[in-house]
Parts: C-alpha cells; structure tokens; sequence
C-alpha cells in the first residue's frame, strides 16, 4: 500500500507539464506559492484533500506537488524515506515513456 502511495504521489508530480523555465534542484526545491506557476490555491489543496480522502494512510501528507521545477506544495511528513526496491522502474518507465518521441527512441509505430 505504501509503495501505491508514493507511485502515486510521484506519478502526480511527474504529470505536471514542465515549461522552458522549468529548473531542477541542487540541494533543495525552489519554493513558491501555487499562483506563481499559474496554479490556484484552492482547487490544488481541494485536490489534496481530497487525495487524501481516497488514499489513507500516510498518502497525502508525504506527498509534494512540483510545477515548473517549483515546490508548491508540500505534506507535514515529506521527508520520511521509503523502501521502493524495484518499483522505480515501473515508475520511470510510466513517467517517461510516453514523453519520449517514437521516431527519437526507435520504437517503431504500429501498422495498419
């Protein structure tokens, strides 16, 4: 359950489209408010809420929300560390698959 958690929690900031401004950490996230990245305040912590309603447990209070490289959003509890063994593969391969380009990546398209 909590390996579904995180995958989720991780699948949810992953899914938050990145612009030509978008910035990695070095030591720690940039921090901002949800506005400053064209995100409203309200319906992220609705969302929130609501995530965690439907997921229980440590879900949502573990959970960060990143946009533009930008923390926004962040649980009481973000920095508890999990053992996620071999789901990082699934993980990486969900997130960063469908971004990829087939004609870039090789993979070939489907026929008729």
């Amino acid at each position: 359950m909590r390996h579904s958690v995180l995958a989720s929690a991780i699948l949810a900031i992953g899914c938050a489209t990145a612009s030509a401004q978008s910035t990695f950490p070095g030591t720690d996230w940039q921090q901002g408010t949800p506005e400053s990245q064209g995100l409203d305040s309200a319906k992220l912590q609705a969302a929130m809420n609501y995530y965690g309603s439907s997921v229980g447990g440590p879900g949502v209070t573990q959970a960060a929300v990143i946009r533009n490289g930008v923390l926004v959003w962040k649980g009481n509890d973000i920095d508890n560390y999990h053992h996620t063994w071999s789901c990082t593969k699934s993980f990486t391969s969900t997130a960063l698959v469908p971004g990829c380009d087939p004609c870039l990546s090789g993979t070939p398209t489907p026929g008729p």
